[in-house]
C-alpha cells in the first residue's frame, strides 16, 4: 500500500550529542563548499574514469576528513599485488598483536561500485587496522563502467583464493561498507559456488544481501535528502543483472544465508540501505545464524567513514571487538 505523506520539517535526532551534530555540521559545510567550488571553477572534466578517479584521490589525500583520520591512527600502508589483483595492505605502525599474526582482515571498499578504490579503502581499514592491531588487506577491485557484475567478485575470489595458503579460512574476515557490504555478502556465495572454505566471520556494513535500494528506506531517505540513489535498473555495476540473481543478492538465496559464518550488520536510521541491513539481518537469526545488528539514531549512509563522530568511533570498537571474538589463531605455516 502506497502512502502519500505532506512535507514536513525533521529536526536533527535528540539523541546525537552536541560534538556529534557541530562534526556533522562542519561535514555537510565541507560537502557545500567542495560542490560550490565544483560548479563555478573552470575545470577541465576528466577524459575517463581512471582520471576521474585518480582527481578523487588528489583532493581525498588533501582533505581535512583524511588527515584527521592519520592523527588519529597510525599505519603503515603498502600497495601489492595478491592472486594478481592489486591491494592495499594496512598494518598498524606498532606492530600486528601476537594473537593477530595469524589473522587477516579482507577490505572491500564501498563507493557504488564506481568509485572509492585507494580512498574509501582508506576510511574503512586504517582504524580497523590501528585499533585491531590486525593486518588489513583491502582489495582494489575491478569497477563500473569500465567493468560489470561479476569483475569485482571475480578479483575477490582470486585474492581469497591466495591467502588460503597462508592463513586458514576461519582465521580469515570479511568486510565492507556499503557497496563493499554487499560485495562481502557476495563473496560467500562465490566462495560456495568454488567450493572454498568459508572465513570464520563476515561484516557488512550500510550494505548487505539484499540491494541497497531496496525497502523502505530508500523511500523516505530520498524524501529527505538530494541524495541520488542508484538503483537496479540505473546501476552501471549491475547492468542487465536479473534482481533475483543469487550470486549478486544472495539473501534471495536461503541455503547461501543458513551458510553464512557469524555477521555483523551496522547501519543508521537515515540510511537508504538500513532496510536491507535489518532484513539481512532478520532473515540471517531465521536460519540460525549468529548475527549482531547494531543500528545508529540520526546518521547516515556510511557513517563510519566520519572519524569525527563518536558513533564511528564505537563502530571500529565493535567491528574490533567482533572479529577478535569470532576469528581462530590456527596457523597453518608463516603468515605472510
Amino acid at each position: 500500500m502506497t502512502v502519500q505523506c505532506p512535507a514536513f520539517e525533521l529536526p536533527a535526532s535528540n539523541f546525537l550529542d552536541e560534538a556529534t551534530q557541530a562534526a556533522l555540521a562542519a561535514q555537510r559545510a565541507r560537502l557545500k563548499a567542495l560542490a560550490e567550488e565544483a560548479a563555478t571553477a573552470d575545470l577541465p572534466q576528466p577524459a575517463s574514469p581512471a582520471e576521474a578517479r585518480e582527481l578523487e584521490r588528489e583532493q581525498f589525500y588533501n582533505s581535512e576528513t583524511y588527515q584527521n583520520l592519520l592523527k588519529r591512527y597510525s599505519v603503515e600502508i603498502e600497495t601489492t599485488v595478491i592472486g594478481g589483483i592489486d591491494v592495499e595492505i594496512f598494518t598498524p605502525s606498532d606492530g600486528i598483536a601476537p594473537n593477530n599474526h595469524s589473522r587477516v582482515l579482507l577490505n572491500f571498499h564501498g563507493g557504488a561500485f564506481q568509485y572509492g578504490s585507494r580512498t574509501n579503502s582508506h576510511l574503512e581499514s586504517i582504524p580497523i587496522a590501528a585499533l585491531g592491531k590486525i593486518k588489513v588487506i583491502s582489495v582494489d577491485y575491478r569497477m563500473a563502467p569500465e567493468h560489470q557484475f561479476p569483475a569485482a567478485s571475480i578479483d575477490i575470489v582470486a585474492v581469497y583464493k591466495a591467502l588460503l595458503a597462508d592463513y586458514a579460512p576461519d582465521s580469515i574476515g570479511l568486510y565492507g561498507c556499503s557497496a563493499g557490504g554487499m560485495l562481502a555478502a557476495e563473496a560467500i556465495a562465490f566462495f560456495r559456488q568454488e567450493q572454498l572454505p568459508l572465513p570464520g566471520a563476515i561484516g557488512m556494513f550500510c550494505g548487505a544481501a539484499y540491494g541497497t535500494s531496496e525497502g523502505d528506506s530508500m523511500h523516505f531517505v530520498q524524501a529527505i535528502t538530494d541524495y541520488a540513489i542508484t538503483t537496479l535498473a540505473t546501476s552501471a555495476y549491475f547492468k542487465g543483472v536479473a534482481p533475483e540473481n543469487p550470486l549478486a543478492f544472495p539473501g534471495y538465496c536461503p541455503d547461501t544465508l543458513a551458510a553464512f559464518p557469524p555477521s555483523l550488520l551496522i547501519s543508521a536510521s537515515r540510511d537508504f540501505a538500513m532496510s536491507s541491513v535489518i532484513h539481512t539481518h532478520s532473515q540471517l537469526t531465521r536460519l540460525g545464524v549468529e548475527a549482531d545488528l547494531h543500528l545508529w539514531d540520526g546518521l547516515e549512509h556510511a557513517f563510519i567513514y566520519n572519524a569525527d563522530l563518536q558513533a564511528a568511533r564505537d563502530s571500529y570498537d565493535i567491528i574490533v571487538q567482533f572479529f577478535q571474538k569470532h576469528l581462530s589463531q590456527t596457523t597453518l605455516c608463516s603468515s605472510t
